[in-house]
């Protein structure tokens, strides 16, 4: 049993609340509940499933489900002795079959995330405990989805040892004495970025791999050449993003650096590009008069909606006491073309300018009124988006019960109308 504690890395969880679940689960044949788990979907991404890996990946998946619920509820400030008490229940919970398999779904080579409908849905049918108003299983979703996918990615090991020898390399003096291994070492480096294969990394892990390059190399002149090539051409979205942070980082005292930063955020073809440009402005040009001005018009200007929406969470955050950042992020949530940069901005709206005079009235107009229509399951609807924000913001409001039963009633997305009798029936526990 402890074996496979071990390689499930529930050790290295340290404060996991939920280790009896795991505990449990290595003890017992778990031959039906791998089944449930996988169903189809890991024999599209790791090849001749064998019992034993099917338990380690399955088991590494379930360590990290329960450690992002026990983060979920964490946050919202519940003690240890409390989050106990979900032991059981989400031990019942992960048994169900389609919950399995609903976690199992995230090995599917294309997969998008996980089904939240029915997770949310199944705990309250199954009449386990009250969840806190903080809890967001769309978080679980997305955060969970990129660890199964680094599950995936570490039945290679070569990644995890690249990095350490990269580690290593920098704590040492004299490179001199070993600069046929360095070299060696970059080539190896060098040509796992440009590998083609399914799964190649993760966002943390590209970021590792090129700040890696550029801190062990920068004396290299043609390290900056090739990092501005990746940038620019790589087919990988996060090489490209981590090529950008890598220059941005590694070459910060480089006048050329910011103004390459500023030509790309602006003018750049990729969207990737453009994005990871604002993101390190913002991050080490904060002051710089020039930021502020690129912001603002990334988002108004900025052709993919990505960018905008990122454009929008940075002016909102570092830029709340400017008088037009309020007046900016109005204007997106009702103007924007794109349905996840208006939820974005009433998001930011929400959370940075719920006291402002006129802001409840703002959130019930796009509750009410804004004109998503869905044509994917996973689509964000700016109407959920503001109608969260009201229920959270303004639970007391006089108006607020009425705006939850209109749409419960009315609104056409069937999700929206499902979410808003969930508030509902939370907002008649709690009384």
């Amino acid at each position: 049993m402890s074996e496979w504690l071990v390689v499930w890395g529930v050790a290295q969880a340290a404060g996991l609340v939920f280790k009896p679940i795991l505990e449990d689960l290595a003890k017992e044949s778990a031959k039906d509940y791998a089944k449930d788990f996988f169903k189809d979907c890991l024999k599209k991404v790791i090849h001749q499933p064998e019992k034993d890996p099917l338990k380690e990946a399955y088991g590494k998946a379930l360590t990290q489900f329960l450690l992002l619920v026990q983060q979920e509820l964490e946050r919202a400030d519940y003690e240890e002795v409390l989050i106990k008490e979900y032991v059981k229940p989400l031990k019942d919970f992960v048994n169900q079959e389609k919950i399995a398999a609903t976690l199992g779904s995230a090995f599917n080579s294309d997969a998008q995330g996980l089904d939240i409908q029915i997770m949310a849905v199944t705990w309250r049918e199954m009449n386990l405990p009250f969840l806190p108003e903080e809890f967001d299983w769309g978080q679980i979703s997305k955060r969970y989805l990129k660890r199964v996918k680094n599950i995936i990615k570490d039945s290679d090991q070569l990644q995890p040892i690249l990095l350490l020898a990269a580690n290593c390399l920098a704590e040492v003096r004299n490179r001199k004495e070993i600069a046929p291994i360095a070299t060696r070492l970059l080539q190896v480096l060098k040509k796992e970025v440009e590998a083609e294969y399914p799964y190649r990394f993760d966002e943390e892990t590209a970021a590792a791999i090129l700040m890696a390059i550029a801190t062990n190399w920068q004396d290299d002149s043609n390290t900056l050449i090739l990092l501005k090539d990746w940038a620019q051409n790589d087919a990988d979205f996060y090489v490209r993003y981590a090529a950008v942070q890598a220059i941005a980082r590694g070459w910060k005292d480089d006048l050329n650096t910011l103004i390459l930063l500023k030509n790309w955020t602006q003018n750049h073809a990729n969207y990737v590009v453009r994005r990871a440009g604002v993101r390190e402005l913002v991050r080490g040009w904060k002051d710089d008069p020039d930021t502020l001005i690129l912001l603002q018009d990334r988002v108004q200007n900025d052709a993919d909606d990505y960018v905008r929406l990122v454009a929008v969470e940075e002016l909102a955050r570092g830029w709340k006491d400017d008088p037009d950042t309020l007046i900016l992020l109005q204007d997106r949530a009702q103007n924007d073309a794109d349905s996840w940069v208006r939820g974005g901005a009433v998001e930011e709206l929400a959370r940075g300018w719920k006291d402002t005079p006129g802001m409840f009235e703002l959130l019930c107009d796009r509750a009410l009124n804004d004109p998503f229509t869905r044509d994917d399951k996973y689509e964000f609807n700016p109407r959920q988006t503001a109608l969260e924000a009201i229920f959270s913001n303004y639970h007391d409001h006089p108006q607020t019960l009425d705006l939850l039963r209109d749409r419960a009633d009315n609104d056409p997305d069937e999700q929206v109308r499902n979410f808003a009798k969930n508030l509902l029936e939370r907002r008649k526990r709690a009384e």
